[in-house]
């Protein structure tokens, strides 16, 4: 027995809305974003539910409007300076989503490279899931293709190059360590490290492949210069964050709020 869910008609859209907004001052933002994206699937030019989707995000992502608002002023600004991982939802999610769709395009239209999520569970997921998550990504106005949680050994480089063959752009891979050489011939960047700045800075500051990028998080704001002088001199790429914790993304890193000073 199949249950098909009534969808929302065009006459009871303003009270879905109505609904919509009344369950984000309630604070119940996923609600809200129920409701939107349920409403834009009938109407997907309601500016309406795009603004109350692009609300009810940001709530969820911080629960502060304001520094949101603020974090992408501050990467529109760098333009093509910085790049961006695109995550709706541990990858494309499961449909097109508007308000990312609006952020995107904003960010394409300052210049700013953007990469699509796609997490491929260390070589566990199906080749079939994660090709449809790349197809996905060309909804989205990204140049490419961040692979995150990347098998490392060498019995895994065949599994990663099948699963990248159809990115269309960059493909950036990161497997949090330096795999075998081999993957290094696949993608444009590899993320030979991820992980904290007190690990970071015990390991010897040698020059990595040609192509390492590396990702320190939890730098104490004094440690700043620091952390990015030392990864500068091992690498041309990386990203260094004073936001630790179980998901060091969540928010716009220090170096980009006041851009650490960086003697060679």
């Amino acid at each position: 027995m199949s249950v098909e869910l009534k969808r929302i008609s065009q006459a009871a859209l303003p009270a879905a809305l109505a609904k919509a907004e009344r369950y984000r001052l309630l604070n119940e933002p996923g609600e809200a974003q129920s409701i939107c994206l349920d409403a834009l699937e009938v109407q997907p030019d309601n500016q309406a539910a795009l603004t109350t989707l692009l609300l009810a995000l940001t709530e969820q992502f911080d629960n502060n409007t304001a520094c949101v608002a603020e974090a992408w002023t501050t990467v529109t600004r760098h333009g093509a300076n910085l790049s961006v991982v695109v995550n709706v939802h541990n990858g494309p999610g499961g449909r097109y989503d508007p308000a990312y769709g609006y952020a995107t395009a904003t960010l394409a239209e300052a210049g700013v490279p953007m990469l699509g999520y796609v997490d491929v569970g260390y070589g566990t997921r199906a080749l079939v899931e994660v090709r449809s998550d790349i197809e996905a990504w060309r909804a989205y106005p990204v140049g490419g293709v961040f692979f995150d949680q990347v098998p490392s050994d060498r019995a895994s480089l065949g599994w990663m190059t099948m699963a990248a063959a159809t990115v269309r752009g960059r493909i950036v891979l990161n497997p949090g360590v330096r795999p075998h050489p081999g993957y290094a011939a696949l993608a444009d960047l590899v993320c030979t490290y991820e992980g904290p700045w007190p690990r970071y800075r015990a390991t010897p500051a040698e020059p990595d492949w040609p192509n390492a990028a590396h990702i320190v998080y939890d730098v104490p704001v004094c440690d700043l210069a620091e952390a990015t002088r030392r990864l500068y001199r091992r690498v041309a790429h990386g990203l260094v964050t004073d936001l630790a914790g179980t998901n060091p993304y969540r928010g716009l890193p220090a170096p980009l709020r006041a851009p650490a000073r960086v003697v060679a």
